[in-house]
C-alpha cells in the first residue's frame, strides 16, 4: 500500500482518505506452538539422502541432540521496491537487490537489451532472506510507465 505524490502535503492528504481493508481469509493463523509442532513433524518426513543414511548406519558412536530456538519471522523491514530508468538501449535499476548479476541477466533477456547496458545499483537492504534475489520486482519497475 502506498501513496505517491508530488509534494508532502499532497501525500499527507492522500493518506488521510486512503481506506485499507485487509482480507486474510484462506490463510492459516498459526501461533508459535503450532509452528514448532509442524517443524518437529517435518523432521519425521522422508528426505534424508541414501548417502547420509548409509554413513549414519556405519557410525560407531552416535549422538542425538536437538537444538531449538524460538520461531522468528523472516520479515523484511521494507517492502519490495525498485526504481528503473529505461532508455532505448539501456536500463538502470536502483533497489534493495540481493543478487545483481541475476537481475542484470534477467532484464537483459526480457527487455532485449545487451547485458553490458544493464546497470544494477544495489542499495542497502532492510532484510531480504532470499526474496530480494528474485527478478520480478526489478522487471516490474522496468516495464511500468508513468
Amino acid at each position: 500500500m502506498a501513496v505517491v505524490a508530488d509534494t508532502l502535503w499532497a501525500a499527507m492528504q492522500g493518506r488521510k482518505v486512503l481506506k485499507v481493508e485487509w482480507d486474510d481469509e484462506g490463510f492459516e493463523h498459526l501461533d508459535s506452538d503450532r509452528l514448532q509442532a509442524r517443524m518437529r513433524e517435518d523432521l519425521d518426513k522422508p528426505g534424508k539422502s541414501a548417502l547420509f543414511e548409509a554413513a549414519y548406519q556405519k557410525a560407531i558412536k552416535k549422538i542425538e541432540v536437538v537444538y531449538e530456538t524460538p520461531y522468528q519471522s523472516h520479515s523484511c523491514m521494507e517492502p519490495l521496491n525498485c526504481t528503473a530508468h529505461v532508455q532505448d538501449n539501456s536500463i538502470e535499476i536502483w533497489g534493495p537487490i540481493q543478487e545483481a548479476n541475476w537481475i542484470q541477466a534477467d532484464l537483459s533477456e526480457r527487455m532485449h537489451v545487451p547485458i553490458q547496458n544493464v546497470t544494477v545499483h544495489m542499495t542497502f537492504l532492510g532484510g531480504g532472506f532470499g526474496r530480494k534475489a528474485f527478478p520480478d520486482y526489478p522487471y516490474e519497475a522496468a516495464v511500468t510507465r508513468p
